[in-house]
């Protein structure tokens, strides 16, 4: 009996020690989305898209030295609180995407997204600016096409800002290729497991020594996400960027039809071997880790393909383009790692785009005339 609650009481001592680290740290105790086993807390089932952020929601997100408390609006965008009728005079702009959008591990006002907004409303002061972050983390081109459709034309947006080319890099080269990308979507996650993994998820303890012994478990974890043993490429395959064009195409029509302006921003990287994450979730370079079936150099292979069709296409279909990847500074001074931007990055990125974008025209009412490169 004695040898129980000295147990017991040594767990809660570990728990409130490690909740008061965490704190100082990061300025709360509460336990990261990312440790989770269920996606309960941080998102809603979707039936056509798994998962999206849960709204009203917020969490902490932690990934090396970089932490932010997310918040999620009522409407599951990760922006300031907005009525799904847009109201009158306010001029609407949606951002859609993946992490690079919805700005991970970056506080919400340093999102780009937020500071687009406040730079568009300091130079056009007459007129009210909605810039809403639909960006959802680890989404595909595919998984916006159903986004776009079913969460973001429904708010009304003049604008919509896509910005693609990382994450459609993964189902690229996964065993048995599929147009649609349902080859390489992990299953469904509903709720929780079990009711262990429920009392799990509420201690900061339990997830870290749970999250540890994944890897104890399934030693194929320390080489890539899912545990499993793949071939790794150093090039791209042409279906995938097929695919993808056609995605990006796809998602140009769906916004025109509906009289919305299109803006494409290639991906911006710092594609650069680093130490710069979680130790205890392995050695590899991040990218290499999450893209199961590429090598290092493949993802170069990648950015370079997937950028050079989201340059092509903005030419072809008369889009304004927002070349990131050309206009953000080399090195590693503007990324958290080597594809999220810091606070820093943000910040230049929203100063890109309030650049860049023939924003007084489209405010008039009046329809640019865009270069060969895209721009006005």
């Amino acid at each position: 009996m004695c040898f129980v609650v000295a147990l017991v009481l040594a767990l809660v001592l570990a728990e409130i020690s490690l909740r008061a680290r965490q704190y100082v740290k990061y300025g709360t105790g509460r336990v990261p989305g990312w440790l989770h086993m269920g996606e309960g807390p941080i998102a809603d089932w979707h039936p056509f898209l798994r998962t999206v952020p849960k709204a009203p929601a917020d969490w902490l997100e932690v990934q090396g030295n970089n932490s932010a408390v997310i918040s999620i609006n009522s409407l599951g965008f990760r922006s300031p609180a907005i009525s799904l009728k847009k109201p009158s005079g306010t001029f609407r702009v949606a951002c859609v995407g993946g992490s690079a959008v919805y700005d991970t591990r970056v506080s919400m006002d340093q999102t780009w997204a937020v500071q687009l907004q406040d730079a568009l409303q300091k130079c056009f002061p007459d007129r009210v600016f909605e810039v809403v972050n639909a960006g959802i983390p680890s989404r595909t081109t595919a998984d916006t096409i159903v986004n776009l459709a079913l969460r973001v034309l429904p708010i009304d947006p003049d604008v919509v800002i896509v910005m693609h080319g990382i994450n459609d890099q993964k189902p690229n080269r996964y065993p048995g290729f599929k147009d649609d990308y349902s080859h390489w979507y992990p299953p469904p996650v509903r709720a929780y497991v079990n009711f262990w993994h429920r009392i799990i998820d509420r201690s900061l303890l339990g997830s870290h020594i749970r999250y540890r012994l994944l890897f104890v478990l399934n030693p194929a974890r320390k080489d890539n996400w899912r545990g499993e043993k793949l071939k790794r490429y150093d090039t791209v395959e042409k279906a995938g960027l097929n695919a993808y064009r056609r995605n990006i195409e796809s998602i140009i029509g769906m916004c025109r039809i509906h009289g919305v302006e299109v803006v494409i921003a290639t991906v911006g990287h710092s594609l650069k071997e680093n130490a710069d994450w979680n130790p205890g979730m392995g050695t590899r370079n991040p990218l290499v880790y999450y893209h199961e079936c590429l090598t290092f150099q493949g993802i170069e292979n990648a950015f370079m393909e997937y950028n050079r069709i989201n340059r092509e296409v903005a030419a072809e279909q008369g889009c304004v383009l927002v070349d990131i990847e050309r206009l953000l500074p080399e090195g590693k001074e503007h990324y958290q790692d080597d594809v999220h931007f810091n606070s820093k990055g943000s910040r230049l990125v929203a100063e890109l785009f309030a650049r860049e974008v023939p924003w007084k025209e489209w405010i008039r009412g009046r329809k640019p005339q865009m270069n060969a490169d895209g721009r006005g």
